[in-house]
């Protein structure tokens, strides 16, 4: 049997109505040379037995004991064999065409270490038109680490590509994984900055997938301890300083978050003061000095 292309990996855990769309929308891919498999991190075995019955083309991998969610991501990486492999969330839906676009783009750009593409935002389960990085006619090459983050940093009208969306050239990302030492939570943006290190990433402006947006979302609350590390990363790895603008917004982006989560709660009123006077002070420096920046502000607070 001949080695597949491509292989789309999906870490799994707990959720089988949603993996179960998750594999609906891959296998309704499928194409030689692509195989489809599940690493399911489970405490249960529902996942197994829903794929076993429903989808026996697709490989099952039950990781038990379960397994920390870093680990697990490493464990995924280790095992990958493909050219090209994706590293694909249970809760989020491929479109047509995800396969074929990003795999011809890797195969005309022999030096790009990475392809995604835009998704279109399903709330809950409500699946609506609005794109995740917008309205873009043209693909991107993005050349090095800055150029791919900052999307993450500053508010601009072009957002980053979903995490999910990646297809990886396996080759140029060996040795990398998930560091909780360079952004805690927030690590997948200094993986992908280590990627770009490894070469070009290129991203479709087409919408190839669907990414869900809901309670259980990683993503869903702020941790400051993880943005202060994902901070680190980008003063000592990067060549952004304190100065650059991109870090100006980023501290700016992620303390607002913060306070607009936790000035109801009980904080110490001392930190809410010293951050309340942060937000004032900053966001009245960038509104001066960059004309159109409360717009790009709310227009990324509302996406």
């Amino acid at each position: 049997m001949n080695s597949p292309k491509i292989q789309f990996w999906v870490l799994s855990r707990n959720r089988p109505e949603y993996l179960r769309e998750t594999l609906l929308s891959a296998s309704a891919q499928i194409a030689p040379g692509i195989e489809i498999l599940v690493s399911d991190n489970s405490d249960n075995d529902d996942i197994v037995s829903m794929v076993a019955s429903e989808f026996p083309q697709v490989k099952v991998i039950a990781r038990r004991p379960v397994l920390p969610a870093l680990t697990h991501f490493r464990v995924v990486l280790a095992e990958a064999s493909a050219e090209y492999i994706t590293l694909f969330h249970d809760d989020d839906v491929l479109l047509p065409g995800y396969f074929t676009e990003l795999s011809r783009m890797l195969d005309q750009c022999p030096e790009a270490s990475a392809a995604a593409c835009d998704a279109t935002i399903i709330r809950g389960d409500i699946p609506t038109s609005t794109l995740l990085i917008g309205s873009s006619k043209v693909d991107r090459h993005l050349l090095n680490s800055e150029q791919l983050l900052l999307p993450y940093l500053q508010f601009q009208r072009l957002g980053p590509a979903p995490f999910p969306a990646y297809m990886y050239r396996r080759s140029k990302i060996g040795g990398l994984c998930l560091n909780p030492l360079w952004g805690g939570k927030y690590a997948d943006v200094s993986f992908l900055s280590e990627v770009a290190r490894r070469g070009p990433i290129l991203v479709s402006c087409k919408p190839l997938m669907s990414y869900r947006i809901h309670p259980g979302n990683d993503n869903a609350s702020e941790l400051v301890g993880s943005r202060l590390r994902l901070l680190r990363y980008l003063l000592t790895q990067t060549l952004f300083t304190r100065q650059s603008k991109a870090i100006r917004h980023f501290k700016f982006r992620y303390w607002s978050k913060w306070y607009r989560e936790n000035q109801h709660e009980r904080i110490h009123p001392n930190r809410l003061k010293v951050v309340r006077r942060f937000l004032v002070l900053n966001g009245l420096r960038l509104a001066l000095t960059e004309p159109g920046f409360w717009l790009r502000f709310f227009n990324r607070a509302r996406r």
